[in-house]
This record gives structure tokens, C-alpha cells and sequence, in this order.
């Protein structure tokens, strides 16, 4: 598929689909979109992830597509987001599972680590999707029963968003527990850590699973070492116990009604 028919097909489904959410809330001041960042590149990569997290915030209520506008940020190399940590743990969790598919021990030191430039990050981060629970007059800070309140009004919007970007993975910014866990079907646990830094369920959406990562949310300030390690074990848990587990996860065809 030639890449201007990849961005229209794209946008065809995203703006009717951004039609049908704004029909589900009338009463809305704002509303903030999201999606794929790049929609070329996230579909020519093999691991396709898409991050969901609560919810966006402006400070003005202004109405704007985020994924757009990280796409500008990034293409010209400027600093995402204007919390440090949030750009942390996304570019923390890039750089480890960029090795799902050479899961080598070695590659997760410290100096390894800082080797991942920030222009690296910028190209990783162009590949994947970013979308929320709550995409309509945000707040400075999540209310779990808001939250709750939101997804359940905006499930199907997320279930397509899911169905039609069926990505590789999905990383969640702690948005299970009282907010999505009772709401959707769940498959076998693959890994649960001791140290709550990380588990990984399987997410059931129109007949297909994802591995669902629930982690902190990105805003979170965290030893980013001690992530780097949990990330990995898991990755490599898994992969022990099913393998070749990540590697049949990549190259998912996707933009897939």
C-alpha cells in the first residue's frame, strides 16, 4: 500500500470516528483527539504499541488532535510533553521494548541505555499510537470514578480505536484497576509482578488478544533502572514460557475494520 493510500484510509476512519465521539458528548467545552502519531510509520513497523492513559489537559480548553501535535514536536526534534517525567518513562520504555526481539541481557545497562539518543526516541515514539480514557474536558488531575464514568460512555470509541489500529501491544498508564478491569473480557494472565512495577494481562477486543501492560502512569517519578529491569524480566518471562511469543506479535496488519 502506497503511503498516501495508508494516511487516507487513516483519515477517513479517524474522522468518522472522531464525528461519532463528539456526537456522544454534546455538553463537552473542549475535547482533545488522539490516535497514531504517524500514521505511515506506524504502519510500516513490525512491533506497533499503542500507549492508553487517562486523560489529556489544556490549560486553555482548547480543542486539538494530540497525536497531530506530537507528530509536529517530534518531526522537528523538539522535547515532548512539558512534565520531564512523562518524556522519561515513554522514552524508558521505548528504548527496552525495542529489544523484545533480541531479548540479550547485556543490552540493559545503564550505558546502553544512554546511547538511546533522544532523536532515536523522537523516530521510535512517531511509530506508535497514543489515545486516552477520557478525551473531553480533562482536568490537572484524574478522579478514578470520573474516569470510570468516561470509559464506560466511550467504550465502543476505544474498542474500535484498538480493533482498527490492532496493534502488537498496548501499554497502559494505570488504567486498570477501577477503571477498565471489570468492563472488558481478559484473557490468561501472562505475568504479574511482586513488585507491582508491572503485569501483563491479555485484553479480548472483537475476537483478538493484545498483551496489555499495566504499569504506572507516565507522569509518575520513577526509578527508571529499576523499570528498565522489571520491563525486561517480564519480556523475557513471557517469552521463556511461550516462545517466539513476542515475535509472532509483530507485523500485525492493521488499519483493519
Amino acid at each position: 500500500m502506497m503511503d498516501l493510500d495508508i494516511l487516507s484510509k487513516y483519515n477517513q476512519w479517524n474522522s468518522e470516528l472522531e464525528e461519532k465521539y463528539l456526537k456522544l458528548w454534546p455538553e463537552a467545552e473542549y475535547h482533545i483527539w488522539d490516535g497514531v502519531i504517524s500514521p505511515n510509520d506506524y504502519f510500516r513497523s513490525p512491533l506497533k504499541i499503542l500507549f492508553l492513559n487517562k486523560e489529556a489537559y489544556d490549560t486553555e480548553y482548547d480543542s486539538y488532535d494530540i497525536s497531530e501535535a506530537l507528530k509536529d514536536e517530534l518531526e522537528l526534534g523538539k522535547p515532548i510533553f512539558n512534565n520531564r517525567p512523562i518524556k522519561y518513562n515513554f522514552k524508558n520504555r521505548l528504548f527496552v521494548l525495542n529489544l523484545i526481539s533480541n531479548l540479550n541481557q547485556s543490552y540493559l545497562t545503564d550505558d546502553v541505555y544512554n546511547q538511546y539518543s533522544n532523536e532515536e526516541f523522537y523516530h521510535d515514539m512517531l511509530k506508535t499510537a497514543y489515545c486516552n480514557i477520557k478525551k473531553s474536558d480533562g482536568k490537572g488531575k484524574s478522579n478514578s470514578l470520573d474516569l470510570r464514568y468516561c470509559f464506560l460512555r466511550n467504550k465502543e470509541i476505544i474498542e474500535e480505536q484498538i480493533s482498527f489500529l490492532n496493534p502488537s501491544l498496548i501499554i497502559g498508564g494505570n488504567v486498570v484497576d477501577g477503571i477498565i478491569e471489570d468492563s472488558f473480557n481478559w484473557g490468561e494472565n501472562l505475568y504479574v509482578s511482586e513488585s507491582n512495577v508491572i503485569s501483563i494481562y491479555q485484553l479480548v477486543i472483537k475476537g483478538r488478544t493484545y498483551p496489555f501492560f499495566d504499569m504506572y502512569h507516565p507522569a509518575k517519578a520513577i526509578n527508571h533502572s529499576i523499570e528498565r529491569i522489571e520491563l525486561f524480566k517480564a519480556l523475557k518471562f513471557v517469552n521463556e514460557k511461550y516462545p517466539m511469543f513476542w515475535k509472532n506479535r509483530c507485523n500485525n496488519a492493521c488499519f483493519i475494520d
